[in-house]
């Protein structure tokens, strides 16, 4: 069984406990023209709180008359000097609800529970609340006058009238012991401060003065007084200073001026006693039950529940009420006013007790009853959820959990649904998964859960605390190749890879799996562990480019994958044919340039490069005799020179060498000649061999072809004439033939220049005839051997000069 208590904002209090707020016919008729002779009930929005106030807006009548605007916002003025002070809270609907206490700051949603058997429970043993009647009202006139040159004229006047006498009430309970024995509420008013306020205030605006603007006057006066009432005691109200007369005094200096007031002041007072409070008794079932005291439901009504049997709605708890009391009285005082230099001194020098003089009347304040305003079963739903989570959804709104994730609510008997979400996050990469109500109810696999409450539900919920595998890579390209980046359970075996090691681009790029990096370090393309905390590993990868190197001839080395940043070193070889032919690596051209071979080159990028090479063609020049240049390798169709050094060579013993010309692939008797090397070529320095003819005679003249001279050089194989003219002698010497290479008698000879050859004349000497007694004889036989040889030699040298007739035209010295 339950009651419920329905509350409004702080200076406020509807509770079915119904109030009826008390009629101070005398006090009201002063302060306010309205003698409201039936509950007024008001409600609104807080909209602030200060430190001994609240603002409600939004207000809302609920029973009785008052004159206020619904669209203003009014300040609820309140005494807190009370440790607890109960707030006005949040709006549903057009009904404010309390919920909660004001204790040193902070808020506190009363919830107090009774325990099992033989446990103790506890209710609140002190329970304040502000009560009472509040009124406000104020007039605003305003009014405006166009003036000269554009100017304008505004004036407001107006008056604000406040009165506010609060209460606050005492709720104290107790109780304690086993189930089933009596527990006990009571309630009782106790003092207050109420405030009586009135403002008058005069505006008035210039608008457009030249040169200036716009100049505002503003006349405010404030008046207001403040008084008490408490239990049993008469609290006394001023309501005006009536000055009665001034005394000027004589006897002070010059620049003192002093007057003595005499005034009286009328007053108010109020008594509120007798107080009184009938309350049923309220008992507990035998049985053992808990009770929750001021739970809270969704809809912030605030619920008093008693695990009892009653008679159902309507039946009447308790009421308590008091007597209050009024009366006008005077009190007297005197006050002095004193300038001193144009400096105002004003001190209150006495003031009386009032004195009564009427009696205004008495009342029964009927402060209210506690009702059973609504009968229905109620039941106990508790679940214990994880810390992280803040709140759950319940029938679609939003239930804010309790410290460490507890839920403990009191339902009415019906349909609920219950709703978590799938996952709650502790961390971006740890989170706790939903697995089951663990309940008797369909769908307790799923986060939604539907049950029909009819008894009290212990929801035992539980969840799986996943980690996740963050497998980060450095390329978009090999994100199909690595598996295994998921959320897993805690505690499970879990396997990450990579399924290729390498990944083709389509540019001639590949990247090449190199290891795991991170919370896990490793080469192998594939891990398995047991997680139990959130993994964050790198997926390494290293670029790779392919370096292309071709060649049309010859071998090229370079050609392959490469590591990005690395140097690869780029080399072409060939070797010579046999048909004395080759290529030379002139350059690299391409994605590299160059004359170096080998060449180093860094690989940041994928490169083709091609070797370029030129044809060489092998000259062969050779020469039996001296020396011959232009022997070598001459590009294709380049002019090879080919040169001898030089075109006579005397070897010194009479034998010499003459340059003819070359012959091969080249035929030319140029001592210096270009061929073109369309292909291999062979050329040969051809000579001609000389030999020297020395012919030597003591007397007479020799004579070589004809010629008169001593030598002479002849080719290989030639005939040389050779004649000797004897005339020239001396009478006792006479030729007598030759020697050396040729020997003859004869004077000319004829011999074959097949080396080098010298020949020489010998002479003997005649002696005296008379001495070797021959003289006559040897005269006969020499003149007839001269005549012989005369004729011997003028046959031979026709001969002679009819061979050497060819030879005649050309130089006499062969070497010219």
């Amino acid at each position: 069984m339950f009651f419920t208590i329905y509350t409004l904002g702080r200076g406020q209090f509807l509770v079915s406990l119904i109030l009826l707020p008390f009629l101070l016919n005398g006090f009201l008729s002063y302060a306010n023209t309205q003698q409201p002779n039936e509950d007024i009930i008001m409600s609104g929005t807080v909209r602030e709180i200060g430190s001994n106030y609240i603002l409600l807006s939004d207000l809302s009548l609920h029973s009785g008359k008052a004159t206020f605007d619904p669209s203003s916002t009014v300040k609820v003025l309140y005494n807190d000097e009370n440790s607890n002070i109960l707030l006005g809270g949040t709006q549903v609907g057009d009904v404010v609800f309390v919920h909660g206490i004001l204790d040193q700051g902070q808020i506190r949603v009363m919830d107090y529970r009774h325990g099992i058997v033989n446990t103790r429970y506890v209710m609140p043993q002190k329970y304040e609340k502000v009560i009472g009647y509040h009124t406000t009202w104020s007039k605003d006139i305003p009014w405006s006058k166009d003036l000269r040159a554009g100017m304008k004229l505004k004036i407001r006047a107006g008056v604000d009238w406040i009165t506010h006498l609060p209460q606050t009430l005492n709720i104290e309970s107790w109780g304690a012991g086993r189930a089933g024995t009596p527990a006990y509420l009571s309630m009782s008013p106790s003092g207050s401060t109420g405030i009586f306020s009135l403002r008058a205030y005069l505006e008035a605006v210039v608008e457009n003065v030249p040169a200036i603007g716009t100049v505002r006057f503003v006349l405010s006066r404030e008046y207001s007084r403040n008084f008490s009432l408490n239990l049993g005691e008469r609290s006394q109200i001023n309501i005006l200073d009536i000055p009665l007369g001034d005394v000027s005094a004589t006897a002070v200096p010059d620049y003192v001026e002093a007057e003595l007031e005499v005034g009286v002041t009328p007053n108010l007072g109020l008594t509120l006693s007798k107080i009184s409070s009938d309350f049923s008794y309220i008992g507990f079932q035998e049985e053992s039950q808990e009770f929750t005291t001021f739970e809270w439901e969704r809809n912030k009504q605030m619920t008093l529940y008693f695990p009892f049997t009653n008679d159902g709605p309507g039946q009447v708890l308790g009421r308590f009420s008091g007597v209050l009391e009024a009366d006008v009285g005077l009190s007297f005082y005197l006050k002095i006013n004193l300038e001193v230099l144009g400096e105002d001194i004003c001190c209150e020098l006495i003031r009386t007790p009032s004195f009564i003089i009427g009696k205004l009347g008495s009342t029964i304040l009927p402060f209210g009853e506690l009702v059973v305003v609504e009968y229905q079963p109620y039941y106990r739903v508790r679940a214990n959820f994880p810390d992280r989570l803040s709140h759950i959804m319940l029938n679609g709104k939003e239930v804010k959990l309790e410290e460490g994730g507890n839920l403990d609510v009191v339902l009415k008997n019906g349909e609920y649904t219950f709703q978590v979400p799938q996952y709650t996050y502790i961390s971006p990469a740890e989170r706790l998964k939903f697995t089951s109500w663990n309940s008797r109810y369909e769908g307790s696999e799923t986060t939604t859960l539907k049950i029909v409450l009819d008894k009290d539900l212990h929801l035992e919920p539980t969840f799986t605390r996943q980690f996740y595998i963050n497998i980060s890579y450095p390329y978009n390209e090999v994100a199909g190749q690595v598996k295994g980046a998921d959320w897993y359970d805690a505690n499970q075996t879990v396997t990450f890879k990579v399924s290729n090691k390498m990944v083709e681009l389509p540019n001639a790029t590949r990247r090449v799996f190199i290891g795991w990096r991170g919370d896990v370090v490793s080469n192998s393309t594939e891990i398995e562990l047991i997680i139990s905390r959130p993994i964050n590993v790198v997926s390494v990868w290293k670029t790779q480019y392919f370096i292309t190197v071709s060649s049309s001839v010859g071998r090229v080395v370079g050609t392959g994958w490469y590591d990005a940043g690395s140097i690869v070193e780029l080399k072409a070889e060939y070797s010579e044919s046999n048909n004395r032919t080759r290529h030379v690596f002139v350059q690299w051209v391409g994605d590299i340039e160059g004359k170096d071979n080998p060449k180093k080159i860094v690989v940041d990028g994928p490169k083709k490069i091609s070797a370029q090479w030129v044809t060489e063609y092998l000259l062969t020049v050779d020469t039996p005799y001296g020396k011959i240049y232009g022997s070598g390798w001459y590009p294709r169709n380049e002019a090879a020179v080919i040169k001898v050094a030089e075109n006579y060579i005397d070897h010194g013993n009479g034998t010499a060498r003459k340059f003819v010309g070359f012959a091969g692939d080249l035929s030319s008797n140029k001592l210096l000649e270009h061929v073109v090397m369309d292909r291999p070529k062979n050329v040969i320095a051809v000579w001609k061999t000389l030999y020297r003819v020395v012919v030597t005679s003591r007397f007479g003249e020799t004579f070589i072809d004809g010629e008169q001279r001593f030598q002479k050089w002849y080719e290989a194989g030639a005939v040389s004439s050779i004649y000797l003219n004897t005339t020239g002698a001396p009478g006792r010497w006479i030729f007598t033939g030759w020697k050396g290479d040729y020997v003859g008698e004869e004077p000319t000879i004829t011999i074959r220049v097949d080396g080098p050859k010298t020949v020489e004349a010998v002479w003997t000497e005649i002696k005296n005839p008379l001495q070797e007694g021959w003289v006559q004889p040897t005269i006969i036989l020499v003149i007839l051997a001269f005549i012989a040889a005369i004729s011997i030699f003028i046959v031979k040298r026709r001969k002679l000069a009819a061979q050497l007739e060819p030879f005649r035209r050309k130089p006499r010295n062969i070497r010219g």
